[in-house]
């Protein structure tokens, strides 16, 4: 398929793109969205910058990811990358839920998961990569939203969305951004609201906790409780404070983030779904560079558009037809990761580079 990938530039990236300054090795940093199944469409380009054109690299890779984008880069920062977000994306079609589950349902199945593509032998390589700087982001409920009980938790959330839609620095209420690094000197991104801020190391024996916590979803799945190296609390989904970022994208000069996603339209966080008026700031995204489905990609996909997790409760029991949609999403994803590839190496990427849409 032709015309399968939109690619959208901050102001600056934009005019380097059309001076054909895009070069690999000008890539410093990459992000990694919340979404759930929406990374399907994006599970073979993953396979083809990590397998190929960052194979070899020597210069520092920051990642920075929250919940699936957490999931992801764990999987990436492996020796054998390929084969990890091949395994994850086999353990990931593969889930399998009562009609009605409940969160300790979904959070057994996601450390089955968590546990059959990060073996406990690779954690140490992931720490110490020669190349790759792993930021996980989880998000620490405050007392008013730490609960477990369903009504009480819908109720605090409730009050979560009214005050975020007066302002997101409100969020600071309910929750604060957890920052998990392997590497706290080289960290290429500054946070622009007033959402209180942690930073803590990455090790052996917190990094599947880590990983977990950035991935549980409030009400759907359990909060982790305890995770070592840090205070306890209740430690929830990275997308409460960061679902699409809205951060600010360190570059210098000529260098870039590459930001592979599933849609070229960015939500701030998890409550700003439905708050239309919510935008990102262009300025956070100058040397930023989109990557996502086109339109005409979607439409081609069955049902016409990219998998979600609504596609559990659509297709409830029958799983093997929920299995048989994903596996044609994945496969057909082949046409972006060619597409942008062949663009990058041709350099044809500056014919094709659009401006940002929907920011301020």
């Amino acid at each position: 398929m032709k015309n399968a990938v939109t690619i959208r530039a901050g102001e600056k990236a934009l005019q380097l793109i059309k001076d054909g300054s895009f070069k690999a090795n000008n890539i410093i940093s990459m992000a990694g969205a919340a979404g759930g199944p929406k990374w399907f469409v994006l599970s073979n380009l993953d396979k083809a910058l990590f397998g190929t054109i960052f194979k070899n690299r020597k210069k520092p890779l920051s990642l920075i990811g929250s919940s699936i984008g957490a999931w992801r880069f764990s999987a990436l920062s492996q020796k054998d990358p390929v084969t990890a977000i091949t395994k994850l994306e086999e353990l990931y079609l593969g889930q399998k839920y009562s009609l009605h589950p409940s969160p300790e349902e979904i959070s057994h199945e996601a450390e089955i998961m968590l546990n059959g593509y990060i073996p406990d032998k690779s954690i140490k390589y992931i720490l110490n990569h020669p190349f790759i700087k792993l930021n996980i982001i989880a998000a620490k409920s405050e007392p008013i939203i730490s609960t477990e009980k369903k009504e009480l938790l819908i109720a605090a959330f409730a009050a979560a969305y009214l005050t975020n839609a007066v302002s997101r620095n409100c969020l600071s209420k309910f929750f604060k951004r957890i920052i998990f690094q392997t590497d706290s000197k080289i960290f290429p991104y500054s946070f622009t609201d007033k959402i209180e801020t942690s930073h803590y190391g990455l090790m052996e024996r917190n990094f599947k906790q880590a990983v977990m916590a950035s991935g549980s979803i409030p009400l759907a799945m359990k909060g982790v409780y305890k995770i070592n190296g840090i205070p306890d609390g209740v430690y929830r989904d990275g997308g409460m404070t960061d679902y699409h970022f809205d951060i600010n994208f360190k570059c210098n000069d000529n260098e870039f983030c590459l930001y592979p996603h599933f849609s070229d339209k960015i939500i701030p966080g998890w409550l700003d779904k439905s708050i239309f008026w919510r935008k990102p700031h262009a300025d956070n995204f100058k040397n930023v560079v989109i990557v996502s489905p086109s339109d005409k990609f979607i439409s081609s996909l069955p049902y016409g558009k990219i998998p979600d997790r609504t596609d559990f409760k659509t297709f409830g029991e029958n799983h093997l037809e929920r299995i048989k949609y994903w596996k044609k999403s994945v496969k057909a994803s082949e046409n972006i990761s060619d597409e942008f590839i062949d663009l990058m190496h041709s350099g044809k990427i500056k014919d094709k580079v659009l401006p940002l849409k929907g920011f301020k």
